[in-house]
Formats: structure tokens, C-alpha cells, sequence
């Protein structure tokens, strides 16, 4: 039987106002899957003060399983 790989998640968002629904998203999916397993770029968890954060990014989005873009209707065409 094969073993199944737990999934890794990245979150990306505008600041404003998808950040609480985007937030929201990450405390659900990380109670599932663990904090290891989901990133979103805020906070002292996702990237520590000092580290390159553009590096960070393109590193966590070159790992991730899946990526899910959270928008805001308000800010549609």
C-alpha cells in the first residue's frame, strides 16, 4: 500500500482586506495539518526578522503542494 504525504500549503493574499479571511484559512488549515505544513508570509514563524524575504517566498513556493490565492472581490476589475 502506498503512504500518503501530508501536504504542504502555501497561503498568498493582498494586505487589505483579504488578510483576516487569508488568516482565518491558515489557523484551519494548520489545526489539519500543522503549523510546519502551512505558510503564510506573516509573522516571526514564516520568515525571521533578517532573512531575505523574496528568498523566503520563491523557496516556500518551490516546496509547496498546493498554492492558494486568496482575493478579495474589491479589488476585481
Amino acid at each position: 500500500m502506498a503512504t500518503r504525504r501530508a501536504r504542504s500549503v502555501f497561503i498568498s493574499y493582498s494586505r487589505r482586506p483579504a488578510s483576516g479571511d487569508a488568516q482565518a484559512l491558515y489557523r484551519a488549515l494548520t489545526e489539519v495539518l500543522g503549523p510546519a505544513r502551512v505558510f503564510l508570509d506573516v509573522g516571526k514563524e514564516a520568515i525571521p526578522l533578517g532573512e531575505d524575504w523574496r528568498a523566503a517566498v520563491a523557496e516556500a513556493v518551490q516546496r509547496c503542494d498546493v498554492l492558494l490565492l486568496v482575493v478579495d472581490p474589491s479589488l476585481g476589475p
